[in-house]
């Protein structure tokens, strides 16, 4: 992989970046001139629906990607577990599936369902292609990594759809979502904030509506 990005380098003047802090990494490594072109959306595909602001029967909320470690998927769930005490009637999706070699991580996760008792809380959905499907059920999605990163192409998904969102503070992420604005941030490994704004979210259905519009 290092020689053909080498000779890819090589052979190019321009970088392209999906966010600032993506270009501000590779600057230091590369001497091309770097730009910056943020993903897309497909707005025919992913269609805007405002949030609900009437009381529902069942609050559903989600975290989509693959599982590692990294995404942060041992705190969703303790955030869920948190929630559940301010917001009973809760559905948590978890979206993705764990490749070959993190098989353990993904026991892991259903072993800390078990032991959290969520498991009429929580479903493991696993690799789907109809996340503009999935994304149109959930009333917030939850984006919980834990290292930086780079620019967030779900959280952009869920944006286009009106799903309100709770992310952490994380690289380019903070270049999407602005704290209180247009959705909520929260630190990075802390399970704790997590359920609270995940909670000030369903509670607070005037709130969710204007987070998604001021995101759109």
């Amino acid at each position: 992989r290092n020689t053909l990005e080498r000779r890819v380098l090589k052979a190019s003047s321009v970088i392209l970046n999906a966010s600032r802090f993506m270009a501000s990494k590779l600057r230091f490594a590369h001497t091309l001139e770097s730009r910056i072109l943020p993903l897309g959306v497909d707005l025919d595909k992913f269609k805007y629906r405002q949030p609900e602001e009437s009381p529902k029967r069942e609050f559903v909320i989600g975290i989509i990607g693959r599982l590692s470690p990294i995404k942060g998927h041992t705190y969703f769930l303790r955030a869920v577990s948190k929630a559940i005490k301010s917001v009973p009637r809760l559905k948590g999706l978890i979206v993705g599936d764990a490749p070959p070699e993190k098989a353990k991580y993904k026991q892991e996760l259903e072993d800390l369902v078990r032991r959290l008792g969520l498991s009429k809380y929580v479903e493991f959905l696993g690799r789907r292609s109809d996340i503009h499907e999935i994304l149109s059920r959930l009333d917030v999605l939850v984006q919980a990594k834990t290292t930086q990163e780079g620019f967030g192409r779900v959280i952009i998904e869920a944006i286009a759809a009106g799903v309100p969102v709770v992310a952490t503070s994380v690289g380019g992420v903070t270049e999407i979502i602005r704290d209180g604005d247009n959705g909520l941030l929260v630190p990075p490994g802390d399970s704790q904030a997590m359920g609270e704004a995940i909670v000030r979210l369903l509670k607070d259905r005037q709130l969710s509506g204007e987070l998604a519009q001021r995101a759109r």
